[in-house]
């Protein structure tokens, strides 16, 4: 599966993680295994509704700075490697100065690779303060703190058999009071197993449980399981595919009642050539609103990206997703439609290995059904980035 994932990481922004594609030399080196980096962001941006407001939209033209550092241990003759990332981003708004603030992100990875065995870990800690479709409040932005951590294994157990298994944890807390918002917990836990039905393409059952334990008692807890085929493979030297597909159930306590659709998510990843790669990404499964509410959603997300050169690269990325809201949590939502969709046109230029700029704009739009949370908004941003 190296094309699957080495293609579908590629397509990721270069300031997802670890800025990947800004590599530069360390700072500084503690022998052969440990390196720690010098992280800067600089963006300048301009949003023409910064709080996503249906009838009153007010512009703004902000910065972003970002300092920051990273710690790499581990290199190539080594089995376990581990990478950590901290950044400051300080915000700086023209018009609103009450949005005025400093976010902490922590950023976490790692994994051990040995003979048929191979872990992964990750972790984060993000402090956010952007509003949502369905989270957004009139002349606000909606704070919240976001804790994130989880491990995958992958086992092959022969040579035409492999089993994965992960458990990931996500607690979001949000620190706006008084819109109603309700902090909760998420544990996930997917397990399947793959047989070889011929050479590069394999298939196996696929089960997926997810908890989420809330709050307050007005909401009951949400009992998720999924349950279907997964199908990995290449097939051919240009199309990868990652698919589970199946069976979705949803189980509310205290007597909130049962839903059972069909659901899953998966990747495919086609290169035209060695310049052009396409990835799509189709879902539908459960989720949980700001409010507490149920939620299914359907969506699909799709990365055009071409290499013009090694230091010139250019991305189309779209997305769209349809939300069906249930009234199970502390305030009523029922029969509320969302249609959100975006578009993104960026272009990024690496001159040296340390230093990179990113340009882009981005249109956003939200149809609802549910009074004042409908909106479109306009990012242009220009950013440079550093990592020594």
């Amino acid at each position: 599966m190296t094309c699957f994932k080495s293609r579908f990481l590629a397509t990721l922004i270069p300031l997802t993680l670890f800025v990947s594609s800004v590599s530069g030399h360390p700072l500084f080196r503690y022998g052969d295994d440990i390196s720690v980096y010098f992280h800067a962001l600089a963006e300048a941006r301009y949003e023409s509704n910064v709080f996503y407001d249906e009838n009153n939209e007010k512009d703004d033209f902000y910065t972003i700075l970002g300092p920051g550092a990273e710690i790499v241990y581990g290199n190539k003759r080594k089995p376990m490697f581990f990478k950590g990332l901290f950044r400051e981003d300080i915000y700086v708004y023209n018009k609103h100065s009450s949005l005025n603030r400093q976010e902490a992100n922590v950023f976490l990875k790692g994994g051990y690779n040995h003979c048929r065995f191979k872990l992964r870990t990750h972790g984060s800690f993000i402090q956010k303060a952007q509003s949502t479709p369905d989270t957004n409040v009139p002349n606000s932005k909606v704070n919240r703190y976001i804790t994130n951590a989880g491990a995958n294994i992958c086992y092959e157990i022969s040579r035409c058999m492999d089993a994965t298994a992960g458990f990931n944890f996500n607690y979001i807390n949000f620190r706006t009071k008084g819109f109603g918002f309700i902090n909760h917990y998420q544990y996930t836990a997917p397990v399947a197993l793959y047989y070889e039905m011929f050479p590069g393409f394999r298939v196996g059952p696929s089960y997926k449980y997810n908890y989420t334990d809330f709050f307050y008692n007005c909401v009951g807890d949400f009992n998720d399981h999924f349950g279907g085929l997964g199908l990995k493979g290449e097939i051919n030297k240009y199309f990868c595919m990652n698919i589970h597909a199946g069976v979705i159930h949803r189980h509310i306590n205290n007597n909130g009642g049962e839903t059972t659709t069909f659901g899953g998510w998966g990747n495919f990843v086609y290169k035209f050539n060695r310049r052009l790669t396409l990835d799509v990404h189709p879902y539908r499964g459960f989720g949980v609103s700001g409010l507490g509410s149920s939620l299914l959603r359907t969506g699909i997300d799709g990365t055009l990206r071409y290499v013009y050169s090694r230091c010139l690269v250019g991305k189309l990325i779209a997305s769209y997703s349809r939300t069906k809201y249930e009234n199970s949590g502390c305030s009523s939502t029922a029969n509320r439609r969302d249609n959100y969709s975006t578009f993104t046109g960026e272009v990024a230029y690496m001159p040296w290995t340390y230093l990179g700029f990113t340009g882009g704009y981005t249109y956003e739009d939200n149809s609802s059904n549910a009074s004042g949370s409908s909106f479109h908004n306009n990012k242009v941003y220009l950013r440079a980035y550093l990592r020594y």
